[in-house]
Parts: C-alpha cells; sequence; structure tokens
C-alpha cells in the first residue's frame, strides 16, 4: 500500500487481534495461513512502534475515530 493506508483486510486483521483473538482463528477466518496473520500483526506493530497487540489497537482506533 502507497502512503501508510491500510486496506479493509489490515482494517480486518487489527480489529480481529483487538478482540483476543489467537493467530489461527484470525487465519481461519479470513482464509489466510497462520504465518501470514503473525506476519502482518508483526509488520504493523513495528511500523507503529507499538509493543504489543493491545497498544496497536489503541493506535489503529486513533485513526478511525
Amino acid at each position: 500500500m502507497c502512503g501508510g493506508r491500510r486496506g479493509p483486510r489490515a482494517t480486518g486483521r487489527q480489529q480481529d487481534s483487538s478482540q483476543r483473538f489467537r493467530n489461527q482463528d484470525i487465519a481461519a477466518q479470513l482464509k489466510l495461513s497462520v504465518r501470514t496473520v503473525e506476519s502482518h500483526i508483526s509488520n504493523a506493530l513495528r511500523k507503529t512502534g507499538a509493543i504489543s497487540r493491545k497498544e496497536l489497537t489503541e493506535i489503529a482506533r486513533t485513526f478511525h475515530t
């Protein structure tokens, strides 16, 4: 994605992680591999500087309010 904008799937992944779903649950719901989910969450943590999925969720919510 250009300009740091997230697509609807990325937004869905962040919302899923905020509800404390396991990576396996997220992968099954989105029909992705567990490794893909882990990679997306890891990349989002790195790009935002968040240290936890909870913090990542809080950051994401500030952009969607």
